[in-house]
């Protein structure tokens, strides 16, 4: 019994001829026999159209900063800009003062010319000028002598005054008034004279005092 079993499942197998076309599906087979029916690689198809725009990414991140670069070369001056307005007039500063004349007595000629008797270095500016002296007439002067003093400036204004002094008698003269020294002058000279009259005329201590002021306003 058992040796013809063994021959009837030996003569049982299957052929391809005892299947019937279309039975058989992919799980009937091996797999190892399944990769027997792959077929050569076909043609690289066209390319496909382009696809739509996508969404915008998210922003990137900052790069680090650069180095500073090199300074570049300095630029043309501005041109001048308005001048500013005047600033106030500041509080007026000490004045100057000048003195002349030695104090020693000055005899006058008797030919009515003016003999220095006094000067005064001086800046150009404006002054109030004082001179006084005493007028000494000589024992042998005539009753009719007298002197006269004056300021003497280059381009200023003097005032002057005539005083009468009786022979043998001291008189004191006295001047004074507004001066203006101008670029050209260096000081200020006070001058007298007699009247040509006989005798001896002397102006004894003469002082000349000046002291500069900013301005000078002349009053009736």
């Amino acid at each position: 019994m058992l040796a013809v079993a063994g021959s009837a499942t030996a003569a049982s197998l299957i052929t391809g001829a005892q299947v019937k076309d279309g039975t058989l599906t992919l799980k009937d087979f091996k797999r190892s026999e399944l990769a027997k029916l792959r077929g050569a690689r076909g043609p690289r198809g066209a390319v496909g159209a382009q696809g739509p725009l996508g969404p915008q990414g998210l922003q990137g991140l900052g790069g680090p900063q650069g180095p500073t670069g090199a300074q570049g070369p300095t630029g043309a001056s501005g041109s001048q800009g308005a001048t500013g307005a005047k600033g106030a007039t500041g509080a007026t500063g000490p004045s100057d003062g000048y003195t002349g004349g030695s104090g020693n007595d000055v005899t006058l000629g008797e030919d009515n010319a003016p003999t220095v008797v006094a000067t005064a270095p001086a800046t150009p500016g404006k002054y109030i000028a004082s001179f006084s002296a005493r007028i000494i007439n000589g024992a042998d002067s005539s009753a009719g002598a007298f002197v006269s003093c004056s300021f003497q400036v280059l381009n200023g204004v003097g005032n002057g005054e005539t005083l009468g002094a009786a022979p043998d008698v001291d008189e004191t003269l006295t001047i004074s008034g507004g001066l203006e020294v101008s670029g050209f002058a260096t000081g200020l000279n006070v001058t007298c004279r007699d009247n040509n009259s006989a005798g001896t005329q002397t102006v004894r201590g003469p002082r000349l005092v000046m002291v500069k002021v900013a301005n000078l306003t002349a009053g009736s």
